[in-house]
C-alpha cells in the first residue's frame, strides 16, 4: 500500500476492526479492517505549515546532496454554522540508487502531491451538510536497463503519471429520540498512463492507458430501542468500470490495443444491519448480518456476532465470528500492473472467483496503572483466497518476475498478536508489539508466499527531558518468507531501526531531525527475490509551525 497517497492532517482517529467480524464496514476482509475518521476544524482558527528536505546519502542518484522536498499546509476554521479545512501535501524526489555500478536507479524521480478540503454546514437542531473534495497527482520516472537482442543492454525509461479524483456529498440528520440518519453520495476517478521508452529511440516503445471509475450512494439509520438495544441498518448501491488501452508508437504508425474488453464494470448493493445489545453492565453482544450482490458473481449473505465481557473494571474479553466474502475487484481480475522497471509485472486474472471465510477472534485487553496490554488469537479458514502467484513459465519466457492473480482452493490462516504500552516514570512511553502467523495453502500443504511467520515492533518516546524536546526511537523486525509456491525459493528476514528527535524552539514552531533505517538494510537490487525494504538509509530535517487565533480575539 503506497501510504503517501494518504493525507494524514486530517485524521482524527483509526479504528481497527480485527477479523470479519463487522457488519457495518463489509465482509470483504478476512483480517480486519482499517476504519479512518476524518478529524473536525477545532473551535479556533488555525494553520499548520511543515517543511523538511532529506537524503539517501551516496545512494543520492548524481551524488546530489539533497533527494527530497516536503511542504505541507493545513488551514482550518469554524464561523458559525460553517466549517471549513483545507490541506495540501507535496513531496518532490530526485529518486535513489542502491547500487551505482550500473546504470538502473531504484528510486523513482518525480512529485506527489495530496490536496483536499472539508467544507461542512450545520443547522441550528444539528443537522449537517458536508462535502469532502480529495485529489491526489503523482509524476515520476525510474530508469533501468534491459537486454535486448543484437543491441545488448539497452536503457530504458518508465514514466507514470496518475491522478485519482474523490468527490464525498452527504448529510447527517440528528433526531429527538436519538436517533441518527447519515447519506452520502461518493465519486472516484482513478486515472493512469505509464509510458515504457529507450531515449535514445525516436518513437514511445510502449504506453497503457488506464481508467478506473467508481460511483456510490449509502445511507445508514441508527436507533435507541429502550436502554439496552442500539439498532442500525443501511445500504450501499456502487458501480465501477474499468478501460485500459495500450498504444504503441511504430515506424508503420501507431497502433491502439484494447487490451480490457467492453463490459469490464460491475453493480453492486449492500445491505447490513446489527443490533448492539447492552445485556448487563458487563455484557454486551452484537449480531449482525450483512447481504451482498452484484451482477457478476450473484447474492451473498455473511453472518457476524461479537460479545464484549468485562468481568473487571481493567479488563475486556472479545469473542467474535465472522462469515467473510470478497468478490474479485476489476483491477484484479483485468488490470495489467507494469513494473518492469522494478524487475515485475502483475496480470488481473478475468478467471478469478469471490472468496469466502470463516473468521473466529478471542482476544482481551486491560490496563493497569502505567501499563496496557492486548492479546488477540485468530483462525481463519478459506476457500478460494485471491492471491498473487509468481507465473515461473512466465517469467522465464519474459527475463522478469511475472506475477498473477489466482484462487487457492483451501487456505488456512492462525495465530497470535501481543501488544503493550507502558508508562516508566514520567519521562518513558515504552510500547512493544508481536505477531505470529501460520498461514498454509492446505491443498498442496506448501505455506502461502509473502507472509513471514514472526513479526517484532518496539518503540520508546522520551519526553522532555530537556524541555520541549521528545525522541522517538523505533525498531521493527521481519523474519523470512516464501516468494515461491513450492516453497523454494525465500527473501531473507530483515531489522529495521529508526530515531527522531523533536525540539519546540518558540511557542509555536517545532524543528526536528531523524533518520529512517539507521543500518541501511535494504533488498540487493540485483536479486528479484529479495523482498526487504526497497529503501536504504534515509536522513532527514524540518521544521513545524503551527499557529491559532482565539475567536475572543476578534
Amino acid at each position: 500500500v503506497d501510504l503517501t497517497q494518504i493525507s494524514a492532517a486530517d485524521i482524527e482517529r483509526i479504528e481497527i476492526v480485527k477479523g470479519p467480524v463487522s457488519a457495518l464496514y463489509g465482509s470483504d476482509s478476512m483480517a480486519g479492517v482499517i476504519n479512518v475518521i476524518t478529524s473536525k476544524p477545532p473551535e479556533d482558527y488555525s494553520a499548520t505549515i511543515l517543511a523538511d528536505i532529506g537524503t539517501f546519502g551516496d545512494k543520492n542518484v548524481d551524488d546530489k546532496h539533497i533527494a527530497t522536498e516536503h511542504l505541507m499546509a493545513n488551514l482550518t476554521a469554524n464561523r458559525g454554522p460553517w466549517s471549513v479545512a483545507l490541506f495540501s501535501d507535496v513531496r518532490f524526489f530526485e529518486g535513489y540508487d542502491l547500487d551505482k555500478s550500473d546504470p538502473n536507479t531504484n528510486g523513482d524521480e518525480g512529485y506527489r502531491w495530496n490536496v483536499s478540503g472539508q467544507f461542512a454546514y450545520t443547522l441550528q437542531g444539528g443537522t449537517e451538510f458536508y462535502f469532502y473534495p480529495r485529489y491526489y497527482k503523482e509524476d515520476k520516472t525510474i530508469t533501468y536497463t534491459n537486454f535486448t537482442p543484437g543491441l545488448g543492454d539497452v536503457i530504458w525509461e518508465r514514466r507514470e503519471n496518475a491522478d485519482t479524483i474523490n468527490l464525498t456529498l452527504g448529510s447527517t440528520v440528528p433526531f429527538k429520540d436519538g436517533s441518527r440518519l447519515q447519506g452520502a453520495l461518493n465519486y472516484e476517478r482513478f486515472h493512469d498512463i505509464s509510458i515504457l521508452d529507450i531515449p535514445s529511440s525516436p518513437q514511445l516503445e510502449q504506453k497503457r492507458d488506464a481508467t478506473f471509475l467508481y460511483y456510490s450512494a449509502e445511507t445508514q439509520y441508527d436507533r435507541p430501542i429502550g436502554e439496552k438495544h442500539l439498532a442500525t441498518i443501511g445500504g450501499i448501491m456502487g458501480r465501477q468500470t474499468l478501460e485500459q488501452d495500450q498504444i504503441k508508437e511504430t515506424v508503420n504508425g501507431v497502433e491502439i490495443v484494447e487490451e480490457i474488453a467492453p463490459g469490464a464494470d460491475m453493480n453492486s448493493f449492500e445491505a447490513f444491519a446489527q443490533d448492539d445489545y447492552f445485556a448487563t453492565p458487563w455484557l454486551e453482544i452484537l449480531p449482525g448480518v450483512r447481504y451482498q450482490y452484484d451482477t457478476d458473481f450473484g447474492s451473498n449473505v455473511s453472518p457476524k456476532i461479537n460479545v464484549m465481557i468485562s468481568p473487571l473494571e481493567n479488563l475486556r474479553i472479545r469473542l467474535g465470528y465472522g462469515r467473510g466474502y470478497r468478490v474479485p475487484n476489476l483491477k484484479e481480475r483485468y488490470y495489467f500492473f507494469d513494473h518492469s522497471a522494478l524487475g515485475y509485472i502483475i496480470l488481473g486474472n478475468p478467471d478469478l472467483v469471490p472468496e469466502t471465510s470463516d473468521g473466529f477472534q478471542v482476544g482481551a485487553e486491560g490496563w493497569w496503572k502505567d501499563l496496557r496490554w492486548d492479546v488477540n488469537l485468530f483462525y481463519n479458514r478459506i476457500r478460494d483466497l485471491i492471491d498473487v502467484r509468481l507465473d515461473e513459465e512466465l517469467s522465464d519466457e519474459m527475463g522478469l518476475q511475472v506475477f498473477q492473480y489466482i484462487n487457492v482452493r483451501k487456505a488456512t490462516t492462525m495465530g497470535a498478536e501481543l501488544a503493550a504500552t507502558y508508562n516508566l516514570l514520567r519521562y518513558f512511553i515504552i510500547s512493544a508489539g508481536y505477531t505470529y502467523l501460520w498461514a498454509k495453502d492446505t491443498d498442496i500443504d506448501k505455506w502461502l508466499t509473502g507472509r513471514p511467520k514472526h513479526q517484532v515492533k518496539a518503540g520508546v518516546d522520551i519526553l522532555n527531558v530537556l524541555p520541549g524536546n521528545m525522541i522517538n526511537l523505533r525498531a521493527v523486525y521481519q523474519s523470512s518468507e516464501y516468494v515461491d509456491e513450492d516453497n523454494t525459493i525465500t527473501s531473507p528476514g530483515w531489522a529495521e531501526f529508526d530515531g527522531k528527535v523533536n525540539q519546540d524552539v518558540w511557542e509555536c514552531c517545532t524543528v526536528f531531525l531523524g533518520v529512517d533505517n539507521i543500518f541501511d538494510v535494504h533488498r540487493n537490487p540485483n536479486d528479484v527475490n529479495d523482498l526487504r525494504p526497497s529503501v536504504g538509509r534515509y536522513i532527514y530535517l524540518g521544521i513545524r509551525s503551527t499557529f491559532q487565533i482565539s475567536k475572543t480575539q476578534h
